[in-house]
């Protein structure tokens, strides 16, 4: 078994960050919801290159995106006061990179036994980047109002797909139901989800 180790190389531009997302749904019927979903993520940007490093610097970009939650729950238990949620969810959402330029970074890839292979990697300079995904969530009320939540979701999940790909994610958090009153005898919920 090979040793890989790199060489040379600009410290890795891709680490787990925390991000910021807020996310509001509207109950459509009892087992449908549709919403979207604002926030931000931080991200490394390279601006100079000297003896191949390079200069990184922390920058924000704002996320957003639509989704549509297909609750399973309803279908099977009957209680209208139920604490738990079971669903099945599709995301479809982006981000603009707003300070992302065209970069190269260049290094060597050596194996442990003296083989050194160039490398090259390519970031585009395109700064809308878009994610999607479907997946399955599930979560627990207290109070039958404050809650948490976690989702798992399989797709497209990296904003840098020419170098680095992602097919899924992983998303917990924390979560608010209200009732809005109305003139009808039913209501839906609404969810406000924080992550």
């Amino acid at each position: 078994m090979s040793n890989i180790q790199f060489t040379n190389v600009p410290p890795h531009l891709f680490q787990a960050r925390l991000n910021m997302r807020a996310e509001c749904n509207y109950g459509l019927l009892e087992w449908l919801e549709l919403g979207g979903y604002i926030g931000y993520i931080r991200y490394k940007i390279p601006t100079i290159f000297v003896n191949k490093n390079a200069n990184l610097r922390i920058g924000f970009a704002p996320t957003f995106g639509i989704n549509a939650n297909v609750h399973l729950l309803p279908f099977f238990v009957k209680n209208k006061n139920c604490r738990w949620e079971w669903y099945v969810t599709a995301k479809y959402g982006g981000t603009y990179l707003i300070k992302h330029l065209e970069t190269i970074r260049r290094g060597s890839l050596d194996d442990g036994r003296g083989n050194v292979q160039p490398i090259e990697q390519h970031f585009s300079g395109q700064r809308y980047r878009h994610e999607f995904g479907i997946g399955t969530g599930g979560g627990v009320y207290f109070w039958n109002v404050f809650g948490i939540y976690a989702e798992v979701l399989a797709g497209q999940y990296s904003y840098f797909p020419e170098v680095y790909n992602v097919y899924y994610t992983v998303r917990v958090g924390f979560e608010c139901k209200f009732m809005l009153k109305t003139k009808k005898a039913e209501t839906q919920p609404r969810h406000i989800e924080i992550d």
